[in-house]
């Protein structure tokens, strides 16, 4: 998934000028110890620090580091919000645990998601959907993948979705 995100990201640094890039999303609800590696592995593919965030529970509740957001009360997890819906924001990868599958509007030029975890619940697989699939997204055409690991249980759980 990681390489398929910075795959991505560094053809999409071709666009013009104005062009929309692509926002992307990587659900690891499972993964929250290797949320961090994930990041490392992506700058050392060349995405730059400042195009990747990270968020979680920790996000969810730090002040925005923006000094004038931070004195208007906003939490970084808004902040990264609404850089990641900007055109002209620098975020444009998104490392999220759960607390991302629901009431957060990421969709407004996000093109892609990927599901690293398929949960058991189907209703939380169609809230992580809404994160970008929805009225709103300026993109024509956006994807979802779920990624499925060999022997594990995730084909039953993708056959049972």
């Amino acid at each position: 998934v990681a390489n398929s995100i910075a795959e991505l990201y560094k053809k999409h640094q071709a666009l013009k000028p104005g062009e929309p890039v692509p926002g992307q999303i990587m659900f690891m609800p499972k993964g929250v110890d290797y949320i961090q590696k994930v990041k490392q592995y992506l700058v050392n593919s060349g995405i730059p620090v400042d195009a990747i965030e990270i968020m979680d529970t920790k996000t969810k509740t730090s002040p925005a580091k923006d000094p004038a957001k931070k004195a208007k009360g906003l939490s970084r997890f808004t902040e990264i919000t609404q850089d990641f819906n900007d055109i002209n924001g620098k975020c444009k990868i998104i490392l999220g645990t759960d607390v991302i599958k629901e009431g957060v509007s990421l969709n407004k030029y996000t093109g892609i998601a990927y599901n690293t975890s398929i949960d058991w619940n189907p209703t939380t697989e169609v809230q992580k959907r809404g994160r970008h699939h929805r009225p709103g997204n300026k993109l024509k055409n956006v994807m979802w993948v779920d990624t499925l690991m060999e022997d594990s249980i995730d084909s039953k759980l993708y056959q049972k979705q």
